[in-house]
């Protein structure tokens, strides 16, 4: 939730095994009373182990009452944290709003 504009907040899915693959899903969202927009929201996939792939993010830009977007890795056994980081931008200048999500996957 955004301290600046109370209005704003991030939603996001804990990991999970999609179809063989790890994934994290989020986004977030003003409500339209809110003097804001999200103006840009990044989400990210980080294995806490060694596994042979490289980071997977989805980006969304722009001003909107809502973005949304997912990462998504190969699956491999191990702890993950999905990290979801957005700006919101109104009347009242720019906040960042963010959350760190981990889970055990085992695959």
């Amino acid at each position: 939730m955004s301290e600046v504009y109370p209005g704003c907040e991030v939603f996001f899915d804990t990991p999970h095994v999609v179809d063989g693959k790890v994934r994290f899903n989020g986004g977030a969202k003003c409500s339209e009373s809110a003097p804001a927009t999200v103006d840009w929201l990044v989400i990210w996939l980080e294995p806490d182990n060694d596994a042979p792939y490289d980071e997977w993010f989805g980006e969304r830009t722009g001003p909107a009452k809502s973005h949304s977007a997912s990462s998504t890795v190969p699956c491999v056994s191990g702890h993950y944290q999905g990290t979801l980081f957005a700006s919101v931008n109104g009347n009242k200048g720019v906040d960042q709003i963010w959350v760190d999500r981990e889970a055990t996957i085992t695959c």
